[in-house]
């Protein structure tokens, strides 16, 4: 299996994800992390919370798949 995380931030600890991806090894699980951060969400943080949250969305738009589970 397959599991794909995707987030808007501006920093990942490393060492945190590498302990996720050891732990999902065992259960026969690739763990993998992508971190979002358009230049259009970090002017918009600063513009109001709304223009803040349609980056959002538009950032993830793209990785949205029908045919997968995706949780929000």
């Amino acid at each position: 299996m397959r599991c794909v995380v995707y987030s808007i931030a501006k920093s990942s600890p490393l060492e945190l994800v590498k302990i996720y991806q050891k732990q999902c090894r065992q259960f026969d699980c690739e763990l993998e992390l992508v971190d979002l951060f358009p230049k259009n969400t970090a002017n918009a943080q600063k513009i109001s919370r709304e223009l803040a949250q349609k980056s959002y969305s538009l950032a993830f738009e793209p990785y949205l798949n029908p045919k997968a589970k995706n949780i929000a």
